[in-house]
This record gives structure tokens, C-alpha cells and sequence, in this order.
């Protein structure tokens, strides 16, 4: 079971104030006892805007069923799915205001609230860039867990705004797809293309594309009217919404990793729970994300397979990475980009490197796998084909996450 510091346990106490609000609501009543033993069962709302069976929304049932598990059915879930309860842009609000106790939260539809979030994402995408596809996802998701739960301005920011980062969703390289064919960036001048966040918006315009923002779920009908001609989006998320059927022509480039995603829980409801219900969200958290993580590199497996399928094989993203990297290394140091509220950007910057840096370590050093881009997009097929197969013990990773991961 993992040890809870302070800001890992304001996590899961979010989870049972939430029940205190929903109590004064008409909804689950209060719990004082002082362990799971102790305390009356209640149900927390949680909402969603992701589908059931994509990636992300197994996630969060493995989450949800492995915590009633675990607490002995004292802590049961009622779940409202596809966006049934609020749409993804009020996710802050619902939280507040008690109508949810937990949802998904994506970082870019709040940069007035979360100001400091959305810069974070981008000192994240900087230490993680150059892992290289398949390391960048089994080292970056749970240097994600570790830099949430490790506190900082983030935290803080967080704490401010009502919730706690629980299940944080990573996953790169991003992939480029467009209604239309492409080889190289003349091909995309003067394109629509739906991103996520300011990153992937510099990285696109630097292809000659102009990036604007979008709902995930009304990315279909947008590529499929001519509302945009192309998206970046996660690979989890071009198959979850069926993207491939109006967008088929697909690269993996060498942009920044999808980040500033996660599903979040209340901080009052958190705050409230007993120590060992805390536990036991960490405990199914760690499990979630190692099962999480695992169907992200299978479904890095099924796109290879599924963009060949649609008989349109991916394209070498050779020619447009030459644009990618010229745009990364003209940037502004992100330090320099902090919001003025952060105080010390240089030390948040140099400790998420460090946390990378260590599960860099970990996942060259005891899972053997090869860190760094694919010498050839033949052998980045390669990788892509091996799916959750490239880690021979995944129980050393869970290991590792149960001893590692706290929230301070």
C-alpha cells in the first residue's frame, strides 16, 4: 500500500468531502467514522465525457471497481457517461458546486482558472519530448502520477480551484490526421487543424497549419463537414470516437506527448475520507494506471493496424519532424513562461526533470526498454507492432509506483 503524505491524501479527501456536499444535497450522508470499518457507505458522483469502452474510460471503471473492492463496498460509484450530467467545459464548476464529486478535467478549457496547470503541461511535454515512443509513455505516465502527487504550485493552483489530480492521462506521440492526404508540410499549408493546447498549436503552425480548439467529441462532425481538415489527438482517442472513418491519413511526428488531462476528485470530499479509504484509492489508482498504461501501448498496436485497414498505411513523419524540431528549439526556455504567481519556475522546472530523469532510469535500466526516437520509422513500426509486449515484468513497474507515489 502506498505511504500518503499530505498532498496525496488531499486527494482522496476531495473524494469524501464531495460526499459531505452531496449529503447536504439530499444525497449520501456525511461519514465520521475514523476507518473503512468505521464508516457508513456512501456513493460518489462521477461524471464523465468519455466513452465506456475507450482507453480512458476503462480507466476510470477499473478505478471505480477496484476502490469499491477494496473498501468493501462501503465506497460505490454512480456514473453518468458521454457527457450526460455537463459538458467537458464546465468539469470546474460541477466539482464546486457539489453537482459531481469526481470527472475528467482537460487543462486547456480553463486557462483563466488554471493558468499555472496549463504551463505545467508545457515544462511536462519539454522534460518528456525526447523520450521516444515507447519509453515516453512507460516512464512519462508515472512521472505524471509522481509530479501530481509530489504537490507544488500545481497543487496549490489545484487545491484553489476545489479538486485533486487522481488519474492522470499521458500518452505520446500525438497523431496527425487529416480528411486528406499528406507526405510533407506544403502539403498541409494553410489547413485546419483541431489541438489540444498551445504546444501542439506552435508545433502545427510551424507544419504551415493553423491550430484552433474543439471539443473532443465534436471532432467528428467537424472533420467530417470541413469544419477542419486535420487533428492531433491522442491515438486513445482517434479510435475511441471512430476518427479514422473521416480522418484516415494519419503520422506519428515527433511532437510533445499528450498532457493536462486526468480525471479529478473533489478536494472537499478528499479531505473527508478516512485514512484508509485514502489508501485504498492510491492503492487502485497505482493498479489503474499500470492496466492504463498497458492499453495505451496496445492501442498504439491496433492503430498501426486499424490505419492500414482503412488502406491508408501511416506516413513517415520524417519530412514533417525536420519543421517540428526547428519550431521546439526556437521557443522560449519555459521557465521564462511562467505565470508571475509561480515563484520559483526554475526549481518546478528542474524537479519534474528530476522525476522524468529517475523514471527514465528505471525503465532503460531494470524494464530494458531502448529510450529515445526510433532510428527509422521502420523501426518505430517495430515499436508500435510490440504493444504492451516490450515490458516482460509489469508488476516491477506497479512495485515501483506503490513505493514512490505519495501525495504530499
Amino acid at each position: 500500500m502506498a505511504h500518503i503524505t499530505k498532498p496525496l491524501a488531499a486527494v482522496i479527501a476531495g473524494l469524501s468531502a464531495i460526499a459531505v456536499l452531496t449529503a447536504c444535497q439530499g444525497g449520501a450522508a456525511r461519514n465520521t467514522g475514523a476507518s473503512i470499518d468505521g464508516m457508513e457507505p456512501i456513493e460518489l458522483t462521477f461524471s464523465d465525457i468519455q466513452a465506456d469502452a475507450s482507453t480512458a474510460g476503462r480507466y476510470r471503471t477499473m478505478w471505480m471497481d477496484r476502490v469499491t473492492e477494496l473498501t468493501n463496498r462501503k465506497v460505490t460509484f454512480k456514473l453518468h457517461g458521454n457527457g450526460t450530467l455537463h459538458p467537458a467545459d464546465e468539469a470546474l464548476s460541477a466539482l464546486q458546486s457539489g453537482l459531481t464529486d469526481a470527472t475528467f478535467i482537460s487543462n486547456g478549457y480553463f486557462p483563466d482558472q488554471l493558468p499555472i496547470s496549463n504551463w505545467d503541461d508545457k515544462v511536462v511535454q519539454a522534460n518528456t519530448v525526447e523520450l521516444g515512443y515507447p519509453a515516453v509513455n512507460i516512464a512519462g505516465i508515472p512521472a505524471m502520477v509522481e509530479h501530481y502527487d509530489q504537490g507544488g504550485a500545481v497543487a496549490k493552483e489545484t487545491a484553489s480551484q476545489g479538486f485533486v489530480p487522481m488519474l492522470p492521462m499521458f500518452s505520446g506521440p500525438a497523431v496527425l490526421h487529416c480528411s486528406e492526404a499528406f507526405s510533407d508540410p506544403a502539403d498541409l499549408k494553410g489547413r485546419q487543424v483541431r489541438v489540444a493546447n498551445d504546444v501542439a498549436k506552435g508545433e502545427n503552425a510551424a507544419l504551415g497549419m493553423t491550430g484552433v480548439f474543439l471539443d473532443p467529441t465534436e471532432q467528428y462532425e467537424g472533420l467530417q463537414r470541413g469544419v477542419i481538415d486535420c487533428a492531433v489527438n491522442a491515438a486513445t482517442t482517434v479510435l475511441g470516437l471512430g476518427l479514422l472513418e473521416v480522418a484516415p491519413y494519419s503520422s506519428f511526428t515527433e511532437n510533445a506527448p499528450t498532457s493536462g488531462a486526468y480525471y479529478a476528485v473533489s478536494k472537499e470530499v478528499w479531505d473527508s475520507l478516512p485514512d484508509d479509504v485514502r489508501d485504498a484509492m492510491i492503492q487502485a489508482r497505482n493498479e489503474a494506471v499500470v492496466e492504463f498504461l498497458k492499453n495505451t501501448l496496445e492501442t498504439y498496436k491496433q492503430y498501426a493496424e486499424a490505419a492500414e485497414g482503412a488502406g491508408h498505411k501511416l506516413i513517415d513523419p520524417a519530412p514533417l519532424n525536420e519543421a517540428i524540431r526547428a519550431w521546439r528549439d526556437s521557443t522560449q526556455d519555459v521557465a521564462l513562461a511562467a505565470p508571475s504567481n509561480v515563484s520559483a519556475p526554475e526549481d518546478e522546472v528542474k524537479a519534474d526533470a528530476a522525476i522524468v530523469e529517475e523514471w527514465k532510469g528505471f525503465v532503460e535500466n531494470e524494464l530494458g526498454v531502448p529510450v529515445g526516437t526510433p532510428e527509422s520509422f521502420a523501426k518505430a513500426l517495430e515499436a508500435f507492432n510490440a504493444g504492451s509486449a516490450v515490458v516482460e515484468d509489469w508488476d516491477k513497474l506497479l512495485e515501483k509506483l506503490n513505493t514512490e507515489t505519495t501525495i504530499d
